[in-house]
């Protein structure tokens, strides 16, 4: 959005600025149900009302761990598998596993050196470990998102699900795996839940033409019902860091505030990231959805609340054993809300 005047057919821009954040509740009421719901799942208000409900009554108890960065040629990581599952098998209900690319540090470059039958390898020891868990293995979901190095098309977004040829060993062996596209939405209950692997920040970094300041003694304007003052740049306000315990990171907050307002996964060129237009929808953030899941290797682990959507970074699972727990329904300050806790496996 710019603010200007035109003068003998040229436009002198003066302020410049993102669009205003509108609420997950606001779009909804602006668009209507039908328009936002991409499950094609809840047709009106009344069913929405519904499973708001059956959530306070019933979803407390679900679960997602979620890791990025499962380098599955990485012996050590395969050992931090075990450990975790190994911590997790006696949990009632189980949690669904959600397990984001890259699945490999380095990929055989070519079929000459044995590639295909590498990559299929590295899945296969995958399953082995779930196998050595037998409860897991037939009762426990998996989410598998691809990064952009693994097997599929080129370095593009939306990226589709791996290739089943290279998984077939697997889905075999465990009963429920889902193989997701990058990114992709999941529903629970009214929630819509949007997980992506993608290094936003080192995107948003490189194609930033004016470094981010003047992050101190900023005031809230996503309420400002006269309009956008463009000069500010982020709302500390409204983004709320989630663990106490660490210090906020400025740059986080930009690229939080930037996805939303933009209301968009990556919003930078096509020449930064290359896109498959006729399914960038896939890419949108508006409506806002309850909550972010993103797999960015370029920061460190963060878990941040912009106005009323929940953002999270697990971190990188092959470096130290960072992982994420993530409950979507937190009842104990007596609202709907989302929690997580950030974990480690040495």
């Amino acid at each position: 959005m710019v603010e200007g005047e035109i003068v003998d057919g040229v436009l002198s821009v003066k302020k410049i600025g993102q669009p205003l954040y509108e609420t997950r509740k606001v779009a909804i009421e602006a668009i209507g149900l039908q328009n936002t719901d991409l499950f094609g799942a809840i047709p009106t208000i009344a069913e929405l009302s519904k499973l708001q409900e059956q959530e306070v009554n019933h979803g407390e108890d679900g679960m997602f761990i979620i890791l990025s960065d499962v380098h599955l040629d990485n012996s050590r990581v395969l050992e931090r598998l075990e450990k975790l599952f190994e911590g997790f098998e006696e949990f009632e209900p189980l949690p669904v596993f959600c397990f984001m690319g890259d699945f490999a540090a380095k990929y055989p470059s070519t079929v000459q050196e044995n590639g295909n039958g590498t990559i299929i390898g590295y899945f296969d020891d995958l399953a082995n470990v779930i196998c050595k868990y037998p409860r897991i293995a037939q009762e426990g979901k998996f989410i598998l998102v691809p990064g952009l190095n693994d097997p599929g098309i080129g370095k593009i977004l939306p990226r589709p699900q791996i290739p089943d040829y290279f998984t077939a060993g697997l889905r075999s062996k465990v009963k429920h795996v889902h193989m997701a596209s990058n990114p992709c939405r999941l529903r629970y209950f009214s929630q819509e839940i949007v997980i992506g692997r993608l290094d936003v920040m080192s995107k948003l970094r490189q194609e930033c033409l004016v470094p981010p300041v003047g992050f101190e003694d900023i005031e809230s304007d996503c309420d400002d019902d006269a309009g956008m003052d463009v000069e500010k740049k982020v709302d500390l306000h409204t983004i709320h860091k989630r663990d106490a315990s660490s210090k906020t990171n400025p740059l986080v907050q930009h690229a939080i505030r930037t996805m939303l307002d933009q209301g968009h996964l990556c919003p930078v060129p096509p020449s930064a990231l290359p896109i498959y237009w006729k399914h960038d929808h896939m890419m949108r953030l508006y409506p806002p959805p309850d909550a972010i899941i993103l797999g960015d290797k370029s920061t460190e682990a963060y878990y941040e609340t912009y106005v009323d959507c929940d953002v999270m970074n697990p971190g990188a699972f092959h470096t130290n054993g960072e992982f994420l727990v993530f409950r979507p329904v937190d009842m104990s300050s007596g609202e709907r809300k989302g929690d997580c806790e950030f974990s480690q496996i040495d």
